[in-house]
């Protein structure tokens, strides 16, 4: 049994019995067969008598969750079963055996397209006996693959032949396609398995499909290639047919009517046989005209190259060629092939079908880049690791290690590589990726690149304020570090992008009041995202001020009180009272006195936004009053005289409009804002009549008068003269304050 195993952690590889087995999964010490330590270990075990063997891949060395790739099979294939002298169909097979110091190693091939290309300068055949059907001087360029057919009820091989039929004496040739069925032998097919441009024919009790095109000339070199492609369907496998001397033309489609397909590939196998004890192979020969006829070439002189399409859609080269093919019927009885500069090459000869094509590798040439964005740590390592890959033998194994320690590894089948890498994630540092590429061969060439894994990034957004009014803009600082410049910034308010912004200093507005969260997120070069702290910004109303006076006016000497009312806008409040452009007071109230005269106060405000708002309010100081009394007496009725009074106010000065309260002896008469008032006395004597004066300023000025009523004496028939004796009091004067 031949294994390769690949792994970036160190693994431990047994092989068991089918009773060690059996103790071992049961946690009882048992022996083993093999068992090898290593990243990458390939074995050869056996012989083997008959009975069930374990191949059991342990991850118990290095502690690191394990990536395992596993090849297994028996010994390889025998290839020279059918074959090991002339005749025999000359040109290039791969048969999926590895020729390598370490012992022959099979491989498997999967693909699913076949190109064989060719370049004849000379070709001349002849048979003097042919087959029946088979022109003396027919020759044929053949290139056979086998297409694996996988279904739910079973798997099957079909065995696809695109065939250059040569005429070599008249230089003519045509293209022939041929489909076998290599699932047992014989093979077996009908017109309604097997559909396309052709029929299903009988050839020595087997039946096949074969489809030919008309005849062509051809000149000398004659270039050319020829292609199988495969394909799933819903009723089966498409297979295509092409031929390519100029121009590309798929001239057969050919469907394999076969239900319930899981998967199709055309298949290189160095394990194993098909169904029909036919090779896994894939050949590019030359041999008779068909048949199975065996010929004489007069001359000959080609050169020979084949190439795989893999299922995932890559190029590659056959690992390994040997000069000879076995699943063809027609041979040559004197060709050989070798490497002329590399390069295979079929010319008259004999052939040692025992000396393989060991290709001359050259040295090798390879040209990697790594490629990935800036790193933060803590993030994934996405990396695309893209070249080119020549010399050597294919394929190209590539083996990773992260500051010596295996992380991956992985095989490339054609000259170039896309390969995308997960590397897991890392803390801040700077580390060595090496890239070792190892032909099939064993040469091998080191890169070596550095990757810088940044600490993560901070961002920091700060605010003047926490306040402010509508319609006033907010001054906020950005400021970031660490991560892998540049970065993109967006800021959100309440939730939502406000825009792109840059680090440093700059201006936001908001629509309206409320209250508003404002914060800024940092997207770096390596896709890190970050938050800042939220800001909470209460945006309030503009304020609104009135300056409260119960008036514009008042008396020299008496306080005028004003007062501020501010509502809206952001408290604390700042407060400026300015007279005539001069600066008063700080207070939110001023009681104002001045001298006689008009004045201008303005009053400014400012909220701890810094937004001022002002109010200006004219005020006149007008003098004291001053109180004049008018008055004249008179008499109601016969009996007395002088009890009627009336009294006249007169003002200059104050503050209008007044009020007037006229008392008698001290007593209230009357309050009016008449500046006249008559006294209606009673009875004689003596009294005193006063007015006290109050202007709008709320100034009082008080004057009192003495009035006397006697009798009427002509009335009383008394013949005396009465005299009214009036006596002016002194006006007094009050303030109230």
């Amino acid at each position: 049994m031949t294994f390769s195993v690949t792994s970036n952690a160190t693994i431990d590889v047994l092989v068991m019995t089918s009773s060690q087995f059996h103790s071992f999964s049961n946690g009882i010490a048992a022996g083993v067969v093999f068992s090898s330590l290593g990243t990458h270990l390939d074995g050869d075990v056996g012989p083997f008598s008959g009975g069930l063997y374990y191949i059991i891949i342990d991850n118990n060395v290095s502690g690191q969750t394990a990536e395992v790739d596993l090849e297994y099979g028996g010994l390889p294939v025998d290839p020279f079963l059918y074959h090991s002298k002339l005749p025999a169909p000359i040109g290039i097979a791969d048969y999926g055996i590895l020729n390598t110091s370490r012992g022959l190693i099979p491989y498997v091939v999967k693909y699913s397209e076949a190109v064989g290309h060719f370049t004849v300068r000379s070709i001349g055949a002849y048979n003097a006996t042919p087959p029946s059907g088979v022109s003396p001087y027919q020759a044929s360029l053949q290139m056979n693959v086998v297409l694996q057919v996988n279904t739910q009820h079973g798997s099957f091989q079909y065995w696809l032949q695109d065939v250059v039929d040569f005429y070599t004496n008249n230089d003519t040739y045509n293209v022939i396609d041929n489909v076998w069925n290599s699932s047992s032998y014989p093979s077996l097919l009908t017109n309604s398995s097997v559909k396309g441009g052709g029929a299903v024919y009988i050839y020595n009790n087997q039946s096949y499909y074969a489809f030919g095109t008309q005849n062509y000339h051809y000149s000398m070199p004659f270039s050319g290639s020829l292609l199988i492609r495969e394909q799933q369907t819903n009723s089966g496998v498409l297979v295509s047919f092409g031929f390519y001397n100029g121009s590309l033309s798929w001239f057969d489609n050919v469907t394999i009517i076969q239900p319930g397909v899981s998967s199709s590939y055309m298949l290189v196998d160095g394990y194993n046989f098909t169904g029909s004890k036919n090779y896994y192979d894939a050949e590019l020969v030359f041999g008779g005209g068909g048949n199975g006829e065996i010929t004489d070439f007069t001359s000959m002189n080609s050169t020979l190259g084949m190439e795989y399409v893999l299922t995932n859609g890559t190029y590659a080269a056959p690992r390994e060629l040997y000069g000879f093919g076995s699943d063809t019927a027609e041979a040559a009885d004197d060709l050989t092939t070798y490497l002329r500069d590399g390069v295979p090459s079929v010319s008259l000869g004999v052939e040692n079908l025992y000396s393989p094509l060991f290709y001359v590798p050259s040295p090798l040439n390879i040209r990697l880049n790594l490629t990935y964005q800036r790193l933060d740590a803590g993030q994934p390592i996405n990396a695309t690791l893209s070249g080119t890959m020549h010399g050597g033998l294919l394929p190209y194994t590539f083996y990773l290690y992260l500051n010596g320690t295996p992380v991956l590894n992985f095989t490339s089948f054609g000259t170039q590589v896309i390969r995308y890498l997960e590397l897991g994630s890392l803390i801040q540092g700077v580390y060595r990726l090496t890239v070792v590429v190892e032909a099939a061969n064993g040469q091998n060439s080191t890169f070596s690149y550095l990757i810088t894994v940044e600490p993560d990034p901070q961002l920091s957004l700060t605010a003047k304020a926490s306040k402010l009014d509508a319609g006033q803009a907010l001054s906020l600082s950005l400021s970031a570090s660490g991560g892998t410049s540049p970065y993109q910034l967006t800021l959100y308010v309440n939730g939502k992008p406000y825009g792109q912004v840059q680090l440093g200093t700059f201006a936001v507005t908001f629509q309206g009041s409320g209250t508003y969260e404002v914060w800024a997120v940092l997207r770096d070069a390596a896709g890190f995202l970050t938050n800042s702290t939220v800001l909470t910004v209460t945006v309030d109303p503009d304020p609104t001020l009135t300056l409260v006076a119960s008036r514009t006016t008042t008396d020299y000497g008496l306080p005028l009180p004003l007062r501020a009312d501010v509502t809206g806008g952001t408290p604390p409040y700042q407060y400026r009272w300015d007279v005539d452009g001069k600066y008063v007071s700080s207070s939110n109230v001023l009681n104002f006195t001045a001298p006689v005269g008009n004045y201008t106060i303005t009053l400014f405000v400012t909220d701890q936004s810094n937004y001022t708002i002002s109010y200006t309010l004219n005020v006149t100081v007008n003098p004291d009053p001053v109180l004049r009394l008018v008055y004249s007496t008179g008499s109601a009725g016969l009996l007395y005289t002088g009890n009627l009074v009336n009294l006249t106010a007169s003002i200059s000065g104050g503050t209008p409009p007044y009020v007037y309260m006229w008392t008698v002896d001290g007593a209230v008469a009357a309050n009016t804002t008449s500046p006249s008032y008559v006294f209606h006395l009673k009875g004689p004597g003596s009294y005193s009549l006063g007015v006290s004066v109050r202007d709008a300023a709320t100034y009082v000025t008080t004057k009192s008068i003495s009035s006397t009523v006697g009798y009427n004496l002509a009335t009383l028939g008394i013949g005396a003269v009465v005299v009214i004796a009036l006596a002016v009091g002194i006006g007094v004067a009050f303030r109230r304050r």
